[in-house]
């Protein structure tokens, strides 16, 4: 994982250096505060992430990240004491149910599984209103950079710290080349960009797709295939978040304005 981002890290600066036409080390020292949150959020969002694979499934995993919205609307009662519309709570508690639905009858191994899903999913919207509140003051491509580069550290560090540094047979650093380029760098190049142009909701409404189209990459790949209670459950979180997305969008937004015109990087 962590050579995964040093990949990212390295590609990204390039295509800043090249396109912006500036040196990685100015832009890092304007911005090393927000890019270091950013990064740890992103640090602990990524390992939780891993570990949920190891032990659920990608297919799986996926399904359980998309409550990542539901943790986003509760950000913003806490920090513009909003209410919930009932569309919004009826959203949330089909989304829940889901969760509930997966889980039922499962093993002690899944269910751990489970519960790391759902604490990624919370990183994760932690990382994305973080992300929202800076596009009105950073260029996607440095924030894409910074990024990975602050999340490349707080990796390296970890697996340092615990000795799980591990060499990677010559044939793999292509294929880390390509997939993290493809992911980590342009894959969010464009998420960031998104943001800066359509309300969060909007952008959180096309990304419900990513659990299909990773069930589909399982299956070709992996050949596993979700049981019909774990696809029954993914699929009630996928609507109950959509439904919850139709009224989200303008609370997070100002969430993340809130956040950001409070300065809390300073």
């Amino acid at each position: 994982m962590a050579l995964w981002f040093l990949s990212a890290s390295a590609t990204s600066a390039g295509i800043v250096a090249f396109y912006k036409r500036e040196n990685p080390v100015v832009y890092f020292r304007r911005n090393w505060k927000e890019g270091l949150v950013l990064g740890f959020v992103n640090f602990i969002s990524a390992l939780t992430w891993t570990f949920s694979i190891q032990f659920i499934g990608a297919s799986l995993t996926s399904f359980l990240l998309r409550l990542t919205t539901i943790f986003m609307i509760l950000l913003g009662i806490i920090f513009l004491k909003e209410r919930l519309t009932w569309i919004e709570i009826a959203g949330a508690v089909i989304a829940i149910i889901g969760t509930f639905v997966i889980s039922f009858d499962s093993q002690s191994l899944l269910t751990l599984g489970i519960a790391v899903a759902i604490a990624s999913a919370f990183f994760n919207a932690i990382h994305d209103t973080l992300a929202k509140s800076l596009t009105s003051k950073m260029d996607p491509l440095v924030m894409a950079s910074i990024r990975t580069s602050f999340s490349f550290f707080f990796l390296a560090s970890y697996a340092a710290a615990l000795g799980k540094i591990v060499s990677v047979p010559p044939g793999l650093f292509f294929l880390i080349l390509i997939g993290s380029t493809m992911s980590a760098v342009i894959g969010y190049i464009f998420y960031f960009l998104s943001m800066q142009r359509l309300e969060i909701s909007k952008v959180a409404i096309i990304r419900t797709l990513d659990p299909f189209v990773v069930m589909l990459y399982a299956l070709i790949i992996f050949r596993t295939f979700p049981t019909t209670i774990e696809l029954t459950g993914g699929i009630m979180i996928v609507l109950g978040v959509i439904l919850s997305e139709v009224e989200v969008g303008r609370a997070i937004s100002r969430t993340a304005s809130r956040i950001a015109d409070g300065n809390i990087f300073k």
